[in-house]
């Protein structure tokens, strides 16, 4: 009896490769698809077997469900590959698909930055909503490839920090960080600015002309009259951007009395012309 025994496994005269590639969620599950029928078709190509008419049969234990998860859709799947000759002997390899996410999101536009006038009053609530609309239009307009979830869009904006300048005028600068389910960051930067261009709202009726006998006592006169005609003032004028006082209200008297006019009534009289004026905290 002549017989023959095959217990020699299959040559193989190359290597499975690895792959690493960037993470893409619409398209992993193909690009590691193309990479197991490629290293398979390699295998076919390099393998041989003296004692198999049939040459070899090259498999693998790929399923894309088994690939891992890392974030997002990044991840790695390890495949086992098995040549096997016609009498059965086998030769493995391994080789290990993966993807990392290298790349930040993907943000097509701009915070906005403000500049409104100043209203103390709503300063606070106005600058919440141009921040909350910052992140929603953040939110809106980012993208990654690699997260399932979209992006988490945060900011550091606390009107704590609002640097006042004058009155309730002022800025704050504030940081939007678009972060994607790997932790890679996107950052940009805005600024409120609030303005006062406005200048007070005064009733000037509330005032009156002054009227002095020609014996007064001219000096004290005069300054209680423009004493409580700066308190008048002062409560008859609104500014949005802050208060007003008695010191905002100011007048040109040079504490020299008018020459006397001993007139027999004052429309006759030429009197001297004080002007008042009225200055908010940014001038």
């Amino acid at each position: 009896t002549f017989s023959t025994t095959d217990n020699t496994p299959p040559v193989v005269t190359c290597q499975v490769q690895d792959s690493e590639t960037e993470c893409a969620a619409s398209s992993n599950q193909s690009t590691a698809d193309a990479w197991n029928a490629a290293n398979i078709a390699a295998l076919e190509a390099c393998s041989s077997d003296d004692c198999s008419q049939n040459n070899v049969t090259v498999s693998s234990n790929y399923d894309f469900n088994n690939f891992s998860l890392v974030c997002g859709n990044n991840g790695s799947i390890t495949v086992t590959y098995t040549i096997t000759d016609d009498c059965g002997n086998v030769v493995t390899q391994v080789a290990t698909f993966s993807t990392v996410d290298t790349e930040p999101p993907v943000v097509t536009c701009e915070a906005q930055d403000l500049e409104t006038e100043c209203a103390a009053s709503s300063n606070q609530s106005l600058a919440d909503q141009w921040n909350a609309d910052n992140i929603a239009a953040l939110e809106a307009c980012s993208t990654d490839e690699c997260s399932p979830n979209a992006v988490v869009v945060a900011s550091d904006y606390d009107f704590t920090n609002f640097v006042v300048q004058c009155g309730n005028n002022g800025s704050i600068t504030v940081t939007y960080t678009i972060t994607d389910d790997c932790g890679r960051p996107t950052q940009c930067t805005a600024l409120i600015k609030i303005i006062d261009d406005t200048p007070p709202v005064t009733d000037c009726t509330v005032i009156e002309d002054l009227e002095l006998e020609c014996d007064a006592d001219y000096a004290t006169e005069i300054q209680s009259w423009i004493d409580a005609n700066k308190v008048a003032l002062a409560a008859a004028t609104t500014e949005d951007c802050g208060d007003i006082v008695n010191t905002d209200v100011t007048d040109d008297y040079d504490g020299t009395p008018p020459a006397k006019e001993c007139e027999d009534d004052f429309a006759s009289a030429t009197g001297e012309l004080e002007t008042f004026t009225i200055t908010d905290d940014c001038g």
